[in-house]
């Protein structure tokens, strides 16, 4: 029982049977630095998936990660990625393993339990809006935007199809499109689609673990011959290589065209807009390109009116992808879209959003949802990244950029002497390269 485990069962525990390594000893760690090492420069691996990434001391990662990206960095490789499966859904417990325990990214486990319950449609775009502007916990000094991982079903879970339908109740053409906007969500948003093997051929599934391991080949074993697909009948006998054009693997091969064709899709920066009985607007932002794109989704099954701002005014919104009608901005920056039930869309300013560089004004509070230190950030409304850099006296540090409103960043008041007072200051970066700094203010670690 994990849930009622404790730090020291989860972290020095065996995991259901197996050792628990002593990861507290430096020559454990240096000896797995060398094995995972060796891998990378025999084999060229692109990056490494930590499973059970909760379960080794909080030291590990600051410890073990460094000599692992080096000896991706000596093989030739300067992107290795790593994410860790920690299966936490609360967000800001969630982000201590980025922030404060050394793990570069994770499985987005936050977003998998609202997406869920979004997709199938008994839970509004509240949910999903708060988780996206929860990515400021995870913002890390480097300025990357957040790129986890992101699901809605896996090994242990269970399917996509299966997560939804327990959601739902569809069935047929329903659970088809919920299974279809469930994915709309993956790619339109920011993070890595993580997509389960299965997922396109429709499998549904019973239940997660080994009720979510079914082979893709042709099988003997007389209830997964029967059992339910979405999207088309059940295998029977045959394989599942064998499906030819199966509406779910479609939907997922148009989506990752978007995504090549999009690169703002992959990288832009995120802004969630406003909502409406299930329909929901975010922007997303081509800083290289000045331009502003907006994702529309729709988890209700009937049409809903979408009215909301950009940032962009006085310009032509084409609709580049899905079932919704171009349309205009006003001289304020709002529009108006229709959206059709259980549906995604993507609308493209054809102008640039303007710039408007006003210096940002910087100030520090406590959070009121973390023991954290908030640094925030007034500035414009113009699309912009904002870096916040720290002096408590050893000289000016750069805690994070955030690259959306609500401009902020967070300060563990551990890293600060209690009592120290601090500078701080923010500095704007527009899309044309503009940096405006802010004055500098003070604050008192009271902590």
């Amino acid at each position: 029982n994990w849930g009622g485990c404790s730090t020291a069962c989860i972290e020095q525990g065996d995991f259901s049977g197996l050792d628990d390594l002593y990861t507290e000893k430096p020559e454990v760690v240096d000896g797995l630095a060398e094995v995972f090492g060796s891998w990378i420069t025999r084999f060229k691996f692109d990056g490494f998936r930590i499973d059970t990434a909760r379960h080794v001391d909080k030291d590990f990662y600051n410890r073990w990660i460094p000599q692992i990206l080096a000896a991706a960095k000596s093989a030739g490789i300067d992107d290795f990625e790593i994410f860790g499966e920690t299966w936490i859904t609360e967000p800001i417990e969630q982000s201590k393993y980025q922030r404060v325990w050394g793990l570069p990214n994770q499985l987005d486990f936050p977003l998998f339990d609202v997406i869920a319950r979004y997709a199938g449609g008994t839970q509004g775009a509240g949910g999903v809006m708060l988780r996206l502007e929860d990515d400021d916990y995870s913002r890390m000094s480097d300025g990357r935007a957040p790129t986890p991982g992101t699901f809605i079903g896996n090994h242990d879970t269970g399917r996509t199809a299966m997560m939804i339908k327990a959601q739902s109740g569809a069935e047929g053409d329903e659970l088809l499109a919920r299974v279809n906007l469930g994915h709309s969500l993956l790619y339109l948003l920011r993070g890595a689609p993580v997509i389960y093997y299965g997922d396109e051929f429709g499998m549904i599934g019973i239940g997660g673990d080994k009720e979510a391991r079914h082979d893709l080949f042709a099988t003997q074993v007389s209830a997964w011959q029967t059992q339910e697909r979405v999207g088309s009948a059940p295998i029977g006998a045959g394989s599942s290589f064998d499906v030819k054009n199966h509406p779910v693997g479609q939907h997922l091969r148009e989506l990752a065209a978007l995504r090549k064709q999009w690169s703002v899709l992959w990288r832009g920066a995120t802004l969630p807009r406003d909502r409406n009985d299930g329909a929901m607007a975010i922007s997303r932002f081509d800083m290289a390109d000045q331009r502003e794109y907006v994702t529309i989704f729709n988890n209700s099954t009937e049409s809903r009116l979408l009215e909301f701002a950009t940032s962009t005014p006085s310009a032509t919104f084409t609709a580049v992808w899905g079932g919704v009608e171009s349309t205009n901005s006003d001289a304020d920056g709002f529009v108006s879209v229709e959206v059709p039930p259980l549906s995604a869309a993507i609308l493209r300013a054809e102008a640039k959003f303007p710039l408007a560089k006003q210096p940002p004004v910087v100030s520090a509070a406590p959070d009121d949802f973390s023991e954290l230190w908030l640094l925030s950030a007034e500035t414009s409304e113009s699309p912009q990244e904002v870096s916040f850099l720290i002096d408590n006296g050893t000289g000016w540090r750069r805690v994070a950029v955030d690259d959306s409103f609500p401009y902020r960043a967070f300060v563990d008041p551990n890293a600060l002497p209690t009592g120290s007072t601090s500078r701080i200051v923010a500095v704007s970066r527009f899309a044309d390269g503009t940096l405006v700094p802010s004055g500098i203010a003070t604050f008192t670690n009271t902590k």
